[in-house]
């Protein structure tokens, strides 16, 4: 079991490295259109400019996001298979909260 734990780690942290590599490329790339634009004086090298300062912080964060949606699903997905239920998802019930059935027979219904 702790093998495959190890494993499953070593596979998370090779996609998070595959998505910043992903993210890196994208973002040099960008970088690299504006510096082109602005040397050869070109009107959108203001606006890709501010697209590659905008993408500098919102990539990350996105990718980051992604990665962390993909072990959620990818944990659901192992508890399933395995029959753990997730109590995070169970709803928690209040004694003051549940509801009251009528019962003819009971004199206490009040």
């Amino acid at each position: 079991n702790t093998k495959s734990a190890v494993e499953n780690r070593g596979k998370i942290m090779n996609k998070k490295r595959i998505f910043a590599i992903i993210g890196i490329v994208i973002l040099a790339g960008l970088y690299v259109v504006a510096l082109i634009c602005a040397i050869i004086d070109n009107p959108i090298a203001s606006d890709v400019l501010k697209a590659s300062f905008l993408l500098t912080i919102a990539l990350p964060v996105l990718l980051y996001v992604y990665t962390l949606m993909i072990k959620n699903a990818k944990n659901r997905r192992e508890n399933r298979e395995t029959g753990i239920i997730d109590e995070s998802l169970l709803e928690e019930t209040d004694e003051n909260d549940s509801e009251e059935v009528y019962d003819p027979e009971n004199k206490n219904n009040d």
